[in-house]
Order: structure tokens, then C-alpha cells, then sequence
């Protein structure tokens, strides 16, 4: 164990807290799975509270001293590379127990790309895939379209120089600048304006003829600019013009630098 006022426990005590946010963002799919009543549903309810107890220990273990208070541009910049493989890692693990993938080359890879919201996907067959599992899917799809970090910013706020070297690490695609004095401030402007623009596309695609949880899972792919769908011919399953003129307004304005919105 690290001793107390050690320079690397600011990181991992928030990497910890990180975990935690990960871990809840698990009950989108546990939900899906009992609304489907699908048998992976197991699989969540074990992994959510493990993920759980791992950041809460993180966060007990490694408790930052007087002189850590604040986070250094160092230390941001560890936060976000440890941070990004560590929910990567635990990202995959969903895949990984429900046999979606056998090798845990495949599984880092859909969960990076998730994550990274790159759109990439090794997923044979996406029709026959649990619902759970398409849920995850767009669900780190939508965490990485803002920048899981930056909501971590935004819940926690009160890191020091560092937040600023995490900020425009993570939310390079979106905007780079800040739009409040306060950076914890800015990333919550930030959240705001996208969770606002997930919940317009989700009522959008409703109204153009989707089912909820195919609405639910391309607004969380649309907005993140990813590109996961719930269907191995992606919207030309629909084949909707109407459905394809919204999702093309949508893309466009999940693309829009969200500082014009702020503003």
C-alpha cells in the first residue's frame, strides 16, 4: 500500500471514483435484461456491484494528503490514460461472460471502440445478440461520445489545474474551450446540452416509426457521433427515407461545436 501524501494516490483515488460512475452506468443494461427477461442479466447484476466495491476500495485505499488537494497537470493526464484503459478493461467483461466474444482480443477491441466511440465493430451477428448486450454497446458508445472524464469532472468538480489537462483530453470532438470560469462547471454545461440532445433524437426517432429500445440505442449512438447499431444492416433495416432524413439532422448537429449551443 502506497504511504500517505504519496504523489500517485490523487490517481488512483480518482480512478476510483471513475470506476464507480462505470459501474453505475451498468443498470441501462441490467434494466433491458429484465424488461427481456433475458438470462445475462446475471451477468450485470454481478459485475455492478464488483465494479462498485473496486472503486469504492480505490477510493478508501488511496486517499490524496494535504499537499494533493488538487490535482497537477501530471497527474490529470494519468487520471485519463488510466482511466480510459481501466474502463476499457472493465468494459469488456460484459462480452467476455456471456460468450458474445471467446477471445479477450475481440472484447477489448468492441469495448474500446465503444468507448472511443470509433463505431469499429468485430460483432459477427448483431440481430441475434442479447438485447443487454446492445444496450451496453451504445451505452459506452454514449459515455465516450462526451468523455466519461469529463463527467467525472463534472459530478466531482474541485480538481485544481489538472481538470483543465483532463477537459481538453476528453472533449477535444465537441468543444475545446471553456465556457465557464469554473471547468467542473463548464463539463456540467457540457453534459447538459448533450443528455438535452440524446433525449430530442431519442422522441425523434420515435415519432419517425423505431421501437423504444432501437430509438434509445441509435439516440445514444447518434449523439456520441459512434456509429453501433442494433441491426447488421444498420438503418437500411428500416428502409425509411423519413428515418434517414432525421438521423442525418441529428448527426449533424451531434457533430455542431457545442459552444454554439452553450452560446
Amino acid at each position: 500500500m502506497m504511504k500517505r501524501g504519496y504523489k500517485g494516490n490523487i490517481v488512483w483515488h480518482n480512478i476510483g471514483k471513475l470506476l464507480m460512475i462505470v459501474a453505475c452506468s451498468m443498470l441501462f443494461p441490467l434494466a433491458i435484461a429484465v424488461l427481456y427477461r433475458e438470462s445475462c442479466g446475471w451477468i450485470f447484476l454481478l459485475l455492478l456491484p464488483v465494479t462498485l466495491f473496486l472503486g469504492w476500495a480505490l477510493v478508501a485505499l488511496f486517499r490524496p494528503g494535504k499537499q494533493e488537494l488538487h490535482i497537477q497537470v501530471r497527474d490529470g493526464a494519468a487520471i485519463a490514460t488510466y482511466g480510459w484503459i481501466l474502463a476499457t478493461l472493465v468494459g469488456m467483461m460484459p462480452y467476455l461472460l456471456t460468450g458474445t466474444f471467446t477471445t479477450v482480443t475481440d472484447a477489448f477491441f468492441e469495448s474500446m471502440s465503444g468507448f472511443a466511440t470509433v463505431g469499429a465493430s468485430v460483432l459477427d451477428d448483431i440481430d441475434d445478440a442479447p438485447y443487454a448486450i446492445l444496450m451496453w454497446r451504445s451505452v459506452t458508445h454514449w459515455l465516450g461520445g462526451m468523455g466519461i472524464i469529463v463527467l467525472f469532472v463534472a459530478l466531482l468538480g474541485g480538481m485544481g489545474a489538472g481538470a483543465m489537462q483532463i477537459f481538453k483530453a476528453e472533449a477535444a470532438g465537441p468543444v475545446k474551450e471553456k465556457l465557464h470560469p469554473k471547468i467542473a462547471d463548464s463539463a456540467r454545461s457540457l453534459w447538459f446540452i448533450y443528455i438535452f440532445n440524446t433525449v430530442i433524437t431519442f422522441f425523434l426517432l420515435l415519432f419517425c416509426g423505431m421501437n423504444l429500445f432501437d430509438a434509445l440505442n441509435h439516440a445514444f449512438s447518434i449523439v456520441a457521433t459512434g456509429g453501433f447499431s442494433t441491426k447488421n444492416s444498420s438503418i437500411g433495416f428500416y428502409q425509411s427515407p423519413l428515418l434517414e432524413w432525421a438521423m442525418t439532422g441529428a448527426m449533424y448537429l451531434a457533430g455542431v461545436n457545442y459552444a454554439l449551443f452553450f452560446y
